[in-house]
């Protein structure tokens, strides 16, 4: 009796250190990104994603901003272990942040862009890292879209409608009035999608989803390169 609880208590260890290797040490909580607002320098432009530790044990985690596309002019103010002055070249944190086991970086982290004046559109890559181990790391890309003052108040977002939700195959979304340029699908992390064959029929446009996987997406309605709303779908076959 004692050697076969030995056994199940060896391989209870057995698999619980296979999963532990398996799991991702980082994940997020939450990501917001996409941004966008006017010129007004009184309009905050903020990216936010919080991010949890997942292991039993305190870690360290760094952080890196990267730009992907950036409109001269603009800057980005980015917190993680404090809020460095605006930047606009690649940066990365000067100490890392603990996260607490099991616990979450909370608020802490958030990327606004300083738009000066200047329309046009942004993206940063954000890259968050285990110390010791670069190879432990997510990241995510944060649009910021700044348009003209004063356009989103001929816009009635309400009257935009997303169905079915959640969605299988196709998903349908009902402009009403509104003429939008373009749709992005983003999934949980930020990362944008392109589905193929989305067509736009009158004010409705069609959006086939068979090649994207079960889980959480946001479809971003564009004009004039602008980010005017965002509406969440679920896909769940």
């Amino acid at each position: 009796m004692r050697n076969k609880l030995q056994t199940i208590l060896f391989l209870a260890m057995f698999l619980f250190g296979i999963n532990s290797l398996n799991a991702q040490v980082l994940q997020f909580v939450f990501v917001d990104s996409l941004a966008s607002g006017t010129s007004a320098e009184t309009d905050i432009i903020s990216s936010k994603a919080e991010i949890r530790n997942t292991t039993f044990a305190n870690i360290q985690v760094w952080s890196k901003m990267e730009f992907v596309q950036k409109t001269e002019g603009h800057e980005i103010v980015y917190c993680w272990d404090v809020c460095y002055p605006p930047k606009d070249n690649d940066w990365a944190s000067q100490s890392p942040v603990v996260i607490s086991a099991g616990g979450t970086s909370g608020s802490i982290y958030h990327a606004d862009l300083v738009q000066n004046g200047i329309d046009g559109v942004t993206i940063a890559r954000f890259t968050f890292w285990v110390d010791g181990n670069p190879s432990e790391s997510i990241s995510y890309n944060a649009t910021f879209t700044v348009g003209p003052a004063g356009v989103t108040e001929k816009i009635d977002f309400n009257d935009i409608n997303i169905y079915p939700n959640p969605v299988i195959n196709n998903l349908k979304i009902d402009l009403k009035n509104i003429t939008a340029n373009n749709i992005i699908i983003f999934n949980q992390y930020g990362q944008e999608l392109h589905p193929s064959n989305v067509e736009f029929l009158g004010n409705i446009v069609n959006v086939p989803t068979d090649e994207l996987s079960n889980g959480s997406y946001v479809a971003a309605l564009i004009i004039d390169g602008r980010v005017i709303s965002r509406k969440k779908f679920i896909v769940l076959r």
